[in-house]
């Protein structure tokens, strides 16, 4: 493909010709306490450095979501178009309400333009207990279908709906979304000012692991500590981040302190066991692991770059996933990364060789990783450029402006397109 002088201004970030534009952003807030809302701010932040007025309605995930559908529908008659951020927490707290507050919010966006980046996969409604519509007990069930229907038919009627990744384009395809509505795009990156090279490590080096972000059970920290007793004494990790702030009673800090006291997960509130290590844990072993795994409660921005600087390698060893804002952060200061072969991690790994992958809950194979790359110092510095590099390109000010070339109804130019979807 021929790429002219100004389209390559364009998907580096320049400014475009087209009129300002006045956008209402829906969104979690921003502040470190919740990945949408960092995502959302900074699209927000780079739309306006070219030059388009944007303005945050607030979500909250707790409680009576009706208010911001009323006010949504209120300060949308000001705008020229609007972009909406979705999570199902951030819409409702059960299902139905979810589907449908963001369905009420699709459609009073009316004949305006609007981008809906969805940032989870919509959840599963069972068929089976649909068979039988006069039984209380399947109210709920229909209530959740019905309203998933009604928040897909929106979608269909008048929004362009962003999703990171192809395999996640497809499943909302497959139960319903019209493919002409929906893109897979490259999750954006924020190129960090602050990196460090990998620096050489020998067999005695002290090898220091990451894991960042919220601390929640789907994230793999039962794979990461049982991978931690096979390795060798010398290799420490730390888990950067606190609880997850809007779910309560959420068990896995517990549980990581509870594996590093006993050797053995003690709760699986949503998967299944995997494959741990057999041999009985000493007290000498066990004293070892409090020294070797280390916190550092919730990360708040600024910490961010000196706790991800002094990372050897970042690990990503989740159970599932839709797309990760952590996974991001470690390519924005390209730290040589593992991840688990999620579809999702693939997908947005495809267009840059910066992850290496192993097998979803394989404790066994990902200790084995890591003693590799840690190794292998050619192989990290050549992750190191390759991340840097992508994190260049796919950023959030080329994101910014594929929105308004959809959001002003414009002919978005090829390298736009192309910078967007990864084919660069």
């Amino acid at each position: 493909m021929n790429i002219n002088a100004r389209d390559v201004s364009i998907a580096a970030g320049g400014q475009s010709p087209r009129r300002p534009m006045r956008i209402l952003a829906l969104s979690s807030p921003s502040g470190g306490q919740c990945g949408i809302g960092d995502y959302n701010a900074e699209l927000s932040a780079a739309l306006r450095a070219q030059g388009h007025q944007v303005d945050l309605l607030p979500l909250v995930r707790r409680g009576d979501r009706s208010p911001m559908v009323r006010e949504f529908k209120r300060r949308i008659e000001n705008y020229d178009a609007a972009i909406l951020q979705y999570d199902g927490s951030l819409y409702g707290d059960v299902p139905a309400e979810m589907f449908g507050n963001f369905a009420a919010i699709a459609r009073s966006v009316g004949r305006r333009p609007a981008i809906a980046i969805l940032h989870e996969s919509l959840i599963p409604i069972s068929r089976r207990p649909l068979v039988k519509p006069w039984s209380q007990a399947c109210l709920p069930t229909w209530k959740s279908y019905i309203a998933r229907r009604g928040m897909i038919n929106a979608i269909n009627s008048n929004l362009t709906v962003f999703v990171h990744g192809e395999h996640m384009r497809q499943e909302f395809i497959s139960i319903g979304v019209a493919p002409e509505r929906i893109e897979a795009i490259i999750y954006p990156l924020q190129p960090s000012a602050h990196l460090v090279e990998p620096r050489h490590l020998s067999e005695t080096s002290t090898v220091k692991l990451i894991m960042f972000g919220f601390v929640t059970e789907y994230k793999g920290y039962e794979i990461v500590l049982n991978a931690m007793r096979i390795l060798p004494e010398n290799y420490v990790l730390t888990i950067a981040g606190g609880c997850v702030p809007f779910v309560q009673n959420d068990r896995t800090l517990d549980a990581i302190h509870g594996f590093i006291q006993t050797g053995q997960w003690p709760y699986h509130s949503y998967f299944g066991q995997i494959a741990s290590v057999q041999r009985p844990y000493s007290d000498a072993e066990r004293q070892s692991m409090e020294g070797r795994v280390k916190f550092t409660g919730h990360v708040h921005p600024e910490q961010l770059a000196d706790i991800m600087s002094d990372a050897d390698i970042a690990l990503a060893p989740y159970r599932r996933s839709s797309g990760s804002a952590a996974l991001a952060d470690y390519v924005e200061f390209a730290r040589p990364t593992i991840a688990a072969g999620l579809p999702s991690f693939r997908d947005f790994a495809a267009h840059a060789n910066c992850i290496r992958f192993v097998a979803i809950d394989a404790p066994f194979e990902l200790a084995y990783a890591i003693r590799r790359l840690a190794m292998d110092i050619d192989e990290r510095r050549r992750m190191f450029e390759v991340a840097k590099t992508f994190a260049q390109t796919h950023n959030f000010a080329t994101l910014a402006q594929y929105c308004v070339s959809i959001l002003s109804a414009g002919q978005p130019s090829p390298a736009l397109v192309d910078a967007a979807h990864g084919n660069v």
